[in-house]
């Protein structure tokens, strides 16, 4: 039985650095696009529990046929097999900047999503729900063509002109509520930002999401993928909104949340500010022996982690806190005041 290596303690004892880019160029979303609001949309049935959402993931190779690069079960094995292990492993020489971008993007294969991303059309409906601590509150399904139906929570002070706003991906097991209270989502808000937090689908680290993970990846389609592509898809939305200045928008994550954050920022420039608190080899999720993959596992990422962690390879100022911003959130409040304001 294949032995599977903790990503947990890939966070290499992590203190606080630092990475303020100068941006090299790359390829900027052309803004909001079509974002429709269309009431009336709700979560596909069986998705009142999001960590068995998952059909809308699985019939994603048929949506995306076109691309797909299909592989055997025996092929999938084998690849894994060469990154079993201890993480020893020494990555190729590998390029920066826009070529890096186009090597991720290809072990991403995610080229098809990012290509039209702004004029791609993306709904959604508002459901609201009662103010927290003079916070404005809505629960948000949004629709896309190719990822289907995902929900998110969205956080607004009161409007005093355009606010500042924030991406936030959960971590597993980790819905939007534990974020906006334990994660800081709601005192990001009560500093004057716009909080959207995503809720992510199949991240419950169990056999639904190593389902998704292991038919992606015979597809051709490392299921992370997908999930960098609905942060860029929540940005879309957030864009959209008439109280969001859209030249000031971050991003945050924690644990799995940072895992797909930390590509997003390799391949996009249109954040102004990431905070991570947590690296990954993108190989094997957990030390389990029941052959459970995760939605990090890829092996053509694998061999590029090292450049992924190397927070000069970053598009946008980053920061990278100890995990679970163990010692508080401060830091990444003074960050994101220095990068999202004015």
């Amino acid at each position: 039985m294949r032995l599977f290596f903790l990503t947990m303690a890939l966070v290499l004892g992590c203190t606080v650095l630092v990475r303020c880019a100068d941006a090299p160029p790359a390829p900027r979303s052309s803004g909001a696009g079509r974002v429709i609001e269309t009431p009336g949309l709700t979560l596909p049935e069986g998705c009142m529990d999001r960590g068995s959402c998952t059909a809308d993931y699985l019939s994603y190779p048929k949506r995306a046929t076109r691309w797909a690069a299909p592989i055997t079960e025996e092929q999938l094995e084998a690849a894994l097999d060469k990154i079993e292990g201890p993480n020893d492993s020494v990555t190729p020489d590998a390029p920066r900047d826009a070529e890096l971008r186009r090597v991720l993007i290809d072990a991403l294969n995610i080229g098809h999503l990012l290509d039209g991303l702004a004029e791609r059309p993306l709904e959604f409906s508002r459901y609201p729900l009662p103010p927290i601590d003079g916070i404005k509150q809505e629960r948000l399904v949004l629709s896309d063509p190719y990822v289907g139906r995902f929900g998110a929570l969205l956080l607004q002070p009161e409007p005093d002109g355009l606010s500042p706003a924030i991406v936030a991906h959960p971590g597993h097991s980790e819905g939007t509520n534990k974020h906006r209270d334990e994660r800081h989502g709601l005192a990001l808000a009560k500093r004057g930002y716009v909080v959207l937090i995503l809720d992510p689908r199949a991240n419950d680290s169990d056999e639904h999401e190593s389902q998704v993970a292991r038919e992606l990846l015979l597809a051709g389609f490392p299921f992370i993928g997908l999930r960098v592509y609905e942060i860029l898809l929540a940005r879309k939305l957030i864009q959209s909104l008439d109280t969001v200045n859209t030249r000031h928008i971050g991003l945050y994550g924690h644990s799995g949340g940072s895992v797909a954050g930390n590509l997003v920022v390799r391949l996009d420039n249109g954040f102004s500010a990431y905070v991570s608190d947590l690296f990954s080899t993108y190989g094997i999720v957990q030390e389990r022996e029941d052959g459970l993959l995760g939605d990090e596992t890829s092996p053509q990422l694998y061999y590029w982690h090292p450049r992924i962690e190397d927070l000069d390879t970053a598009l946008s100022p980053t920061l990278m806190e100890p995990y679970g911003f163990e010692d508080g959130p401060e830091r990444m409040f003074r960050f994101f005041e220095q990068h999202l304001s004015g």
